[in-house]
């Protein structure tokens, strides 16, 4: 993305309100602080999850899943299971479902090299992958 402006920058947010002691408006907080660049998986687990800058969030987490297609902040799969549900929700656009599918297709093979500590999870990433693959 190589994009060196804040989130807030780019897309004109503001800061949530601090008087409320929450959580999830921290973390917002310190999302419109970070590039594009700077999201990882928790943040593009949250944007998804949350309906926040879905787009980009798209984007962030097709990126993240090249480095490492096991990417999760609650389980190993977890970003590609939150990608899976929005292109079941026709919320990915055309060009993003095509990354997805060459880097989904890419690790494909590879699910055995990994070491799975819960095998209902190691089903549901298999499904994931063949859910995307056949849209």
């Amino acid at each position: 993305m190589n994009n060196k402006q804040t989130i807030k920058n780019t897309y004109n947010l503001s800061y949530g309100d601090l008087k409320v002691n929450s959580g999830l408006i921290k973390w917002y907080n310190r999302l419109l602080d970070k590039t594009a660049d700077e999201l990882d998986e928790i943040d593009v687990s949250k944007m998804i999850r949350q309906d926040i800058l879905v787009d980009l969030a798209i984007d962030s987490a097709i990126n993240i899943l090249k480095d490492n297609p096991y990417a999760g902040e609650m389980y190993d799969g977890d970003v590609l299971n939150s990608l899976n549900s929005l292109v079941k929700n026709e919320r990915v656009n055309i060009d993003q479902l095509k990354k997805l599918k060459n880097i989904v297709g890419e690790f494909k093979g590879r699910v055995s090299e990994f070491e799975w500590g819960d095998i209902s999870k190691r089903e549901l990433f298999i499904k994931n992958i063949e859910d995307i693959l056949t849209i």
